[in-house]
């Protein structure tokens, strides 16, 4: 055998070879400085990493925004990576794919979380995000309330296949994930409550409860009287099942697709969910009330909503004066 210590990052290691010459080669390789990593190999590293962490819808956010900074970034060594780059690549994706302020959040998420975690492994000493900040201006995403046309059809179908199902997140604003893991045991007809205790995982055909993703998730939730009678006699276990088991996220859409083919309407389930929270704010519900029945994790996203109605109603207001005649 034929070996020679060789310095190594801890400190020293020996290397083998049966001959003379596999000895060289050996040392040859272990000389050979590594490729530096490019911000592509830790961005493909972090999501494989994390993708466990990250619930399935904002995983599909996260891992569109990955493959868009992949694309413009992903050739750039990281030890050569500078702010200003991260800079001009969030500019123009912003420009590019037409991003309201939602989306370019996420794309400036995923860019800091790649860039951190590099920085955690040891691939660089700094993170080049740590200044970066979108743009001012951007437009803001507004969930469009459902038609009144809509609202009416849907309380006219609830006998139909999947009627309840709307009628349940426009009478109670629940997600569509914690509509699909209600049981008969979390609604309470004699007092009107209706709790929510967990949450289906929206991931195409695998069927996976968990608890509320926040604590502001887990609430108790009012049954109006318009909903009350359509619960008294469901059946025991999930209230929207297959063979005794919750619907898939496949499932649902194909229920709610059937649905909408036979009623008409053009609204989503999360546009009923605005319209229920619409609702409370104009019965005079304060923010914090709000909150805690729509299961907001932050009140600025209830705020949000609340702003946006008074504008609605300032310019309702605005416009009635224009019948002034003088």
């Amino acid at each position: 055998m034929w070996c020679q210590k060789v310095k190594a990052d801890s400190g020293y290691r020996i290397v083998y070879g049966k001959t003379q010459k596999e000895l060289k080669d050996k040392l040859r390789v272990v000389s050979m400085p590594l490729p530096p990593v490019t911000f592509g190999q830790a961005a493909e590293e972090w999501l494989e990493k994390h993708s466990d962490e990250i619930g399935p819808v904002t995983l599909r956010g996260y891992a569109a925004a990955q493959k868009r900074a992949v694309k413009a970034l992903g050739g750039l060594p990281l030890t050569q990576l500078r702010p200003v780059d991260l800079s001009r690549f969030l500019t123009s994706a912003i420009k590019d794919h037409k991003m309201a302020e939602k989306t370019a959040k996420t794309q400036l998420m995923v860019i800091r979380l790649v860039c951190r975690y590099a920085v955690q492994v040891g691939y660089i000493d700094s993170d080049p995000s740590s200044s970066l900040a979108l743009p001012s201006g951007l437009q803001k995403t507004r969930r469009q309330l459902p038609s009144q046309d809509d609202i009416n059809k849907i309380k006219a179908s609830v006998n139909l296949p999947y009627g309840l199902f709307a009628m349940i997140a426009l009478y109670t604003g629940l997600r569509r994930g914690e509509i699909l893991a209600l049981r008969k045991e979390d609604i309470d007809i004699e007092n009107q409550m209706l709790y929510v205790r967990h949450a289906m995982l929206m991931d195409h055909s695998r069927i996976q409860i968990k608890d509320p993703k926040t604590e502001a998730g887990v609430r108790v939730v009012g049954i109006p009287d318009g909903l009350l009678p359509y619960l008294r006699d469901i059946p025991d276990g999930f209230v929207f099942q297959k063979n005794g088991k919750p619907l898939t996220e496949n499932q649902h859409e194909r229920r709610w697709e059937q649905y909408v083919a036979a009623t008409g309407i053009s609204c989503t389930p999360h546009q009923l969910r605005h319209a229920y929270t619409s609702a409370l704010i104009a019965n005079n519900l304060t923010p914090e009330e709000t909150q805690r029945l729509v299961g907001h994790a932050q009140i600025s996203t209830t705020m949000d909503i609340y702003t946006h109605l008074k504008q609605e109603r300032a310019q309702q207001i605005a416009k009635k004066s224009l019948s002034v005649n003088f």
